[in-house]
């Protein structure tokens, strides 16, 4: 980790910068029938809109286009992460995961200067959505992409 940003070489981003006792907070509205995984990653994004906004804009300067990764999943390794355009294009297409061929599209089109693409990681689903950095808005922006791994 240096100073320069909050990103390690692997793009975690710093637990200083984001709260994980807030995502901590969230990731056992997984089990509730009663909370779709929607709404849970609602409140997740809400909660940790600044930090990972902020995050995204230093990784997006040190490492190109990305999405940042939300792993709400229990067993994650990482809670919070910087995914770059660049490391996806570099994989061989056939072996890369089908759910990030289209996040690779967005991670494409989307403005970096005036937004964050944000995948949030429940089990089995992938939501993304647009984080405006200047409004603060949350918008989803692609449908529900099942994980099967």
């Amino acid at each position: 980790m240096d100073d320069t940003d909050d990103t390690d070489d692997r793009g975690h981003l710093d637990g200083e910068a984001i709260d994980r006792r807030v995502l901590d907070r969230v990731r056992p509205l997984l089990t509730d029938p009663d909370v779709t995984p929607e709404d849970i990653a609602a409140l997740a994004l809400r909660e940790v809109h600044i930090p990972v906004t902020m995050g995204a804009w230093l990784a997006y300067q040190r490492h190109g286009r990305g999405a940042t990764l939300i792993d709400l999943r229990p067993d994650a390794e990482a809670a919070v992460s910087y995914l770059p355009l660049s490391l996806l294009a570099s994989s061989d297409r056939d072996r890369l995961l089908p759910p990030y061929i289209p996040i690779m599209v967005l991670m494409e089109a989307y403005d970096p200067q005036r937004a964050t693409l944000a995948v949030v990681h429940t089990t089995p689903l992938l939501l993304v959505y647009r984080l405006d950095r200047l409004l603060g808005a949350i918008e989803p922006i692609a449908p529900l992409i099942t994980f099967d791994q």
